[in-house]
């Protein structure tokens, strides 16, 4: 039996790696969105992750955004550090 897109039904899916517990990863090759078996993956926005580190940046605390936007803190650092070497490339 086929696996299905839990957002538009298609079969057309294939298996994207695991995540950190453990759990399988699937990606739908036709409406482009990720999520896990009996939960969903969170992908934020390229704009909400820009707007993030704008503020970080800005001079405002990680705990204090992450707080405000329900991020969690170790996201918001991920994001920093993804910054920090496209900027030394």
């Amino acid at each position: 039996m086929a696996i299905r897109c839990i957002y538009c039904g298609s079969t057309d899916v294939i298996k994207h790696g695991k995540t950190r517990t453990g759990k399988q990863l699937y990606y739908c090759k036709t409406c482009n969105k990720y999520w896990v078996k009996g939960g969903i993956f969170h992908r934020y926005p390229k704009e909400v992750k820009d707007m993030i580190v704008r503020i970080i940046l800005e001079g405002k605390s990680v705990k204090e955004v992450s707080k405000e936007f329900n991020i969690p803190v170790t996201t918001i650092y991920k994001w920093l550090k993804e910054v920090k070497i496209n900027e030394n490339n």
